[in-house]
C-alpha cells in the first residue's frame, strides 16, 4: 500500500478536507433519515408505496414514498388520497384522490394532474388505506429501476460512492494524545558524539511535537463542525416528510381544483370537510373569478366581476389570506342548477364580518344565478340593525331571528338548518332562534348564491340586497348539522 506523501497528509488535515467530510457525512445522514422515515410506518401496519407516475403532481411526484394508514372503508370522504386495488390492472395499486362517492357507494377517483375522473369506479372494499405521510425522493432508486432509467441509476451510484469517499476525506495530523507526543519528545536525547545532525533532528522532532499538540487542541472544534453539519442535515431530513399538505384538497389542474384553498393545512377546512358538505367555498382565492369548491364534489362557483376584493385575513387564516370582501354589489353563485323541489333538508353556514348598518344577504337560494331573482328562498341574511335572520318561503314567508347585533367588526359564524325538526338558527355555535312548525321550503329549481339576493316582501328587509363586509368559509350541507358539529366548526378556528 502506497504511503501518503507529506503534502497529502497536510491536505487531509486541512480545513478543505474537513468541510468536505462534514458535508458528505451530513448528506449521508440526511439520506439515512429519509430511509428511516420510509420504513417506520411499516412497523405501525401502514402500507408503504413508491409513486410511479405523475398523475398526482404536484402534490406527489414520481419517486416519492407514501405511507397510507389503514382506515375503515365507511369512513373515507371526498378529498382524501386513497390507496386502492387498481380496478383496471389486477395485482396493482392506485394512489388517487377521492373525487366523489356515487349513490350506490362506489368511489370515483381522480389524479390531481388529470382533467377527468378515473374511468372505472372503485368498490369500498378495494380501499387499502388513506395517504398520510409523504417522504420526498426516498423511492427514487426503485422508480428508476422500475422505469429502466439506467442513467439516473448509474449517476446515483457514483454520487453515493463519492459521498462515502468524501466522508473519510479528513484525517487529523496525528491521532495520538498530547501525553504520547510529550513522551516521544522526552525520549529524544542527544548523547556525546552524536553530532550536529542528531541535534537538528531532535529540534525538528520537538517542533513536530508542538505542531501535534496544537492539532490535538483544534480537534474538538473540527469534530464539532462535522457533528453540527451531520445533525443539521439529518434534522432537515427528519422534517421532510409531509404529514398533511399533499393529502388535503386537490391541486394542480384548474379544471378540477381548489388550489388556493389547499395551500395551507387548516383545522377549519378539516372540520367542515369531515361533515361531508355538498359544496364548500373557503373563498381564499387571490385572483380570478372561480370560487373553488373544497368539498371534493367539484361544484365550483363564480365571483361577480365587480364588487369583490380578495386577500383579506379571515377567521381561520392558517398562513394565508382566507376571506373575500364584498362592497354590496359583489356576490358568488354556483354554476350548477339544482332541480325542483330544491333542498328540503340542509344546513347553510358562513363566516362574516361587518360594521355596516344596511344589512344584506349572506346565503340564499334563488332561481337566477346573477340577475335579480323572482323566486328567492332559504335566506340567511342581516337586517339593518345587523341581526341575523333565517327564512323560508312556503306560500308565505317564515323567518326566525337572533336578538343581538353583529356589526361589531368581529368574525361571526352564522349557521341555519332546516329538517324534520323545523328551522334552527345558530350564531357562533349558539342556538339563537328556532321554529319547529316549519319543516319545508319553496318547491323550486335554482342556484345557491352568496352575498346578494332579493328581499321584496320579506321580514325586516335590509336596505342593501348585497352584503357590505367580509365573508369566508361558505358551506352547504345535505343534512341538518347537530349542535356538536356546529360547535366543532366554530372551535376549529
Amino acid at each position: 500500500m502506497a504511503i501518503p506523501t507529506k503534502q497529502q497528509q497536510q491536505w487531509r488535515a486541512g480545513w478543505t478536507a474537513l468541510l468536505i467530510t462534514a458535508l458528505c457525512r451530513g448528506v449521508l445522514a440526511m439520506m439515512a433519515s429519509l430511509l428511516l422515515w420510509s420504513l417506520l410506518p411499516v412497523a405501525l401496519g401502514w402500507h408503504v408505496t413508491v409513486v410511479m407516475s405523475g398523475s398526482m403532481q404536484p402534490a406527489l411526484r414520481p419517486g416519492d414514498v407514501v405511507a397510507s394508514r389503514p382506515v375503515p372503508a365507511q369512513q373515507v370522504r371526498a378529498g382524501q388520497v386513497l390507496l386502492v386495488n387498481d380496478p383496471d390492472h389486477a395485482g396493482r395499486l392506485r394512489l388517487h384522490r377521492l373525487a366523489t362517492i356515487r349513490p350506490d357507494g362506489a368511489l370515483v377517483l381522480r389524479g390531481d394532474a388529470n382533467r377527468a375522473d378515473d374511468s372505472t369506479p372503485v368498490r369500498r372494499d378495494a380501499v387499502r388505506g388513506v395517504g398520510t405521510l409523504r417522504v420526498p425522493f426516498a423511492g427514487s432508486p426503485a422508480y428508476w429501476l422500475r422505469t429502466h432509467q439506467v442513467g439516473p441509476l448509474a449517476g446515483g451510484a457514483v454520487i453515493l460512492l463519492m459521498l462515502l469517499g468524501g466522508a473519510c476525506a479528513w484525517r487529523d495530523e496525528d491521532d495520538r494524545s498530547p501525553d504520547d507526543v510529550d513522551d516521544d519528545a522526552e525520549g529524544t536525547t542527544t548523547g556525546p558524539g552524536e553530532g550536529p545532525d542528531a541535534v537538528a533532528e531532535a529540534g525538528a522532532e520537538g517542533r513536530d511535537a508542538e505542531i501535534r499538540r496544537a492539532a490535538f487542541a483544534r480537534r474538538p472544534v473540527r469534530l464539532a463542525l462535522i457533528g453540527a453539519a451531520t445533525l443539521v442535515l439529518a434534522v432537515i431530513a427528519a422534517g421532510a416528510p409531509a404529514l398533511a399538505a399533499p393529502f388535503r384538497g386537490t391541486t394542480g389542474n384548474p379544471a378540477s381544483t381548489w388550489a388556493a384553498a389547499s395551500a395551507f393545512p387548516s383545522p377549519c377546512r378539516d372540520a367542515v370537510r369531515a361533515d361531508a358538505p355538498y359544496l364548500y367555498y373557503p373563498l381564499e382565492e387571490t385572483t380570478g373569478t372561480v370560487a373553488a369548491d373544497a368539498s371534493g364534489n367539484q361544484r365550483n362557483g363564480t365571483y361577480s366581476t365587480t364588487g369583490v376584493a380578495h386577500g383579506e385575513p379571515g377567521p381561520c387564516p392558517a398562513g394565508a389570506a382566507s376571506a373575500t370582501t364584498l362592497s354590496g354589489a359583489g356576490m358568488i353563485s354556483t354554476t350548477q342548477r339544482i332541480d325542483a323541489p330544491g333542498p328540503t333538508t340542509f344546513t347553510e353556514e358562513i363566516w362574516f364580518r361587518t360594521t355596516d348598518y344596511r344589512g344584506g344577504s349572506l346565503i340564499a337560494y334563488a332561481n337566477t344565478q346573477t340577475t335579480t331573482p323572482s323566486q328567492y328562498d332559504r335566506q340567511l341574511y342581516l337586517d339593518n340593525s345587523a341581526h341575523v335572520l333565517f327564512g323560508v318561503y312556503t306560500g308565505s314567508v317564515h323567518t326566525i331571528a337572533g336578538s343581538r347585533q353583529y356589526n361589531d367588526g368581529a368574525w361571526h359564524l352564522a349557521t341555519a338548518t332546516l329538517s324534520g325538526e323545523g328551522m334552527k338558527l345558530y350564531v357562533d355555535a349558539v342556538l339563537v332562534a328556532s321554529n319547529s312548525s316549519v319543516r319545508t321550503a319553496e318547491n323550486a329549481a335554482g342556484y345557491w348564491r352568496i352575498g346578494k339576493s332579493n328581499f321584496s316582501g320579506w321580514t325586516s328587509p335590509p336596505t342593501s340586497q348585497g352584503l357590505i363586509g367580509s365573508i369566508s368559509g361558505a358551506a352547504i350541507y345535505p343534512t341538518a348539522l347537530s349542535p356538536a358539529q356546529i360547535l366543532a366548526h366554530y372551535n376549529a378556528r
